[in-house]
């Protein structure tokens, strides 16, 4: 059967037709075609891609088209539902282009940016306790971006024996190239599959036989979602887990105004390139023509009943 993640939710796919015979072999060799010529741009060469078994891209049978036009497909679908919303939105998982990544890894180390430093130190205190108490074989990292504070899990559950698999899930290439190339020489014991997919309806677990397996969803990326995004995600996600796995969740709690102004509008103005990268995204994916030198604004909110949620858009959009 063929389907689209992003449209169609895993629990709905077991009625889609299936293709016959002859349709399936045309479209594989399609698949197949399009592939090879996605991996002859792609860096191998002299990396540790190869010589020490780290296996970056598509999962051939879980995904229907190459990622570079999957993507670009669903980003289509995302902005045109999103700007010609009122208030206008973008989901916030199609500002991590490398550009992006490499500005949002640089905003998690500025001193008005909490959530990276709270997060670590708990980490720092708990993870030997996480690892004995969930003897994880696999973890599971959704948004891992550059899998920093994964290393005190990956550290804890080695220390007690259990870790075999590492299997970061992103929607950037560039930082699952990155993060796993470092990862693959720090940890030659340790097989790490990534997979580029949107996790919000596609978490890309590994198969329960690599179970019990911890599923981390840190970085308080959860707050991204709205309430209704939260609760398709987490009917996905537990349609996936099964008996002695275990979901380990990082959220923000809210917090007063003037904090997340000062965490999401730091004063060397990182946060600002980094909302304002999105633009250049647009323009380089879709052909856009925004005008990426314009100054963003920054709109916040708290809200006694869930996480605080903060947001900066350009000042103008088009020229």
């Amino acid at each position: 059967m063929l389907y689209d993640p992003f449209r169609q939710p895993r629990a709905t796919r077991a009625d889609l037709p299936l293709l016959g015979p002859d349709a399936a072999r045309a479209y594989l060799a399609q698949v197949r075609v399009q592939a090879l010529e996605v991996l002859e741009d792609a860096p191998v060469t002299g990396s540790p891609l190869f010589e020490e078994g780290f296996v970056f891209g598509m999962v051939a049978q879980r995904r229907p088209v190459p990622a570079r036009r999957y993507f670009t497909e669903a980003l289509h679908h995302d902005v045109l539902a999103g700007l010609t919303a009122k208030p206008k939105t973008l989901p916030p998982k199609w500002f991590y282009d490398e550009r992006g990544s490499r500005l949002f890894d640089t905003i998690t180390t500025l001193p008005e940016y909490y959530p990276t430093r709270a997060e670590r130190e708990i980490l720092t205190r708990q993870a030997d306790e996480i690892a004995r108490l969930t003897g994880a074989r696999t973890l599971v990292e959704l948004g891992s971006g550059a899998s920093d504070k994964t290393r005190q899990l990956l550290d804890a559950l080695t220390r007690v024996g259990t870790l075999e698999h590492y299997a970061p899930v992103d929607v950037s290439h560039s930082a699952l190239l990155e993060a796993g190339e470092a990862l693959c020489r720090d940890y030659p014991a340790l097989r790490v599959t990534a997979t580029v997919t949107d996790f919000e309806t596609d978490p890309a677990l590994p198969a329960p036989d690599a179970g019990p397996r911890l599923v981390a969803f840190l970085g308080s990326t959860i707050g991204n979602l709205d309430t209704a995004q939260r609760d398709a995600f987490y009917t996905t996600l537990r349609g996936q887990l099964g008996d002695g796995d275990a979901l380990l969740l990082g959220a923000d709690l809210v917090k007063d105004p003037d904090t997340l102004v000062r965490a999401y509008d730091d004063a060397k103005g990182v946060t600002a390139a980094f909302n304002l990268n999105v633009l250049h995204v647009l323009n380089y994916r879709l052909g856009a023509d925004f005008d990426s030198r314009s100054s963003p604004t920054t709109r916040c909110g708290t809200s006694t009943r869930s996480a605080s949620r903060c947001g900066c858009a350009p000042a103008a959009g088009r020229r």
